[in-house]
């Protein structure tokens, strides 16, 4: 499976919006301790962000982005719509509306490398590419070899 072929699989994917998902739903991940996830938006359904679970659960993670504190530490979404043009509660709502597919990853490494993969090729509008420099994304997907994609694929999605 190629990233082009995977896009594929993750716009074919049923997405839910973000304000309407559940934690129980959030939970329904717990075999996949590390894993990625989408978020799709605008008028285009364009992909907006592309994120990790690594180092915390998606139950953790996700709700993380929606801090409705300004000055929070993650509330990433919301930040990054707000340098374009609206106020803090704005963006907000607009995020809350974003539509989100979960893929569990049980290998920690390979949710790492993948997000830096996905995010080289995909360019989702609102992650930052400063970080790609020197990186060669065909490079690392030969080293995490054909099987890592295919584990994506075979995952529980929402």
């Amino acid at each position: 499976m190629t990233p082009a072929s995977f896009k594929q699989v993750i716009e074919a994917t049923p997405t839910k919006a973000l304000s309407e998902i559940t934690i129980g739903e959030l939970c329904s991940m717990s075999d996949y301790p590390n894993g990625l996830y989408f978020i799709f938006g605008g008028n285009l359904r364009q992909l907006q962000y592309v994120g990790k679970c690594t180092s915390r659960s998606f139950i953790e993670r996700i709700p993380a982005h929606f801090d409705q504190r300004e000055r929070a530490w993650f509330n990433t979404l919301p930040k990054k719509l707000t340098q374009n043009r609206q106020s803090y509660s704005a963006a907000l709502g607009e995020a809350l509306d974003f539509e989100i597919v979960l893929f569990g990853i049980r290998d920690r490494e390979a949710a790492c490398e993948l997000e830096r993969v996905f995010r080289y090729y995909y360019k989702p509008v609102l992650n930052t590419l400063r970080r790609f420099n020197n990186f060669d994304a065909d490079a690392t997907l030969d080293k995490l070899g054909n099987s890592a994609l295919y584990s994506v694929q075979e995952t529980v999605s929402l």
